[in-house]
């Protein structure tokens, strides 16, 4: 769907096959670090291949993304990044205007605070204030039973009001689905 003001934006919800269990099971994360991120709800995704030779990487910035989430998050949210600490990398994906946040993958429970960790971010940011600029963020909301991925390419301004009402959705969908009894007989 896009944006009739810049053909350019880009907002898109679908299922994805892509889950928690999935991103752990990647072949570059060490036993112990799968482990620790057994517990995480919030997990800030690598870029695999991107370019021939660059591996594993993240986008410039996502280290200070990552300690503002941890530090603002509520205790009942445990972000974590999927990498370990030696193999981290970044490489600058952007070009003005467009900030590529990344990717991330959340639990239903608590991607609507995510997504207000993240609104809250750009605003400290002052990003928002900034009218041009454009961001590219991929969220994967995992839910009780399946995955959907919100793609948001657009105005930062518009982050909020376009991605939350989503990602609450999904949110209560799953919570709904989980107070379901098993079967009819209950």
């Amino acid at each position: 769907m896009g944006n009739a003001q810049d053909t350019k934006d880009q907002f898109v919800v679908e299922k994805s096959d892509l889950s928690f269990k999935t991103w752990l099971a990647k072949p570059y994360i060490s036993d112990e670090l799968r482990q620790q991120l057994l517990k995480s709800n919030v997990l800030l995704l690598p870029q695999e291949n991107f370019r021939e030779g660059t591996g594993i990487i993240f986008p410039i910035g996502t280290d200070e993304i990552f300690s503002d989430l941890r530090e603002n998050a509520p205790d009942d949210v445990c972000i974590d990044i999927l990498i370990e600490d030696s193999d981290y990398k970044e490489i600058a994906l952007f070009s003005d205007p467009l900030i590529i946040l990344g990717g991330f993958i959340v639990t239903s429970i608590v991607a609507p605070i995510f997504v207000n960790l993240l609104s809250d971010y750009l605003i400290k940011k002052r990003l928002i204030q900034k009218t041009a600029s454009q961001i590219r963020i991929e969220i994967l909301v995992e839910g009780n039973k399946e995955t959907t991925r919100v793609f948001y390419e657009g105005s930062v301004s518009d982050f909020y009001k376009t991605v939350y009402p989503v990602v609450e959705s999904i949110s209560l969908q799953s919570k709904e689905l989980k107070e379901l009894p098993s079967n009819g007989n209950e």
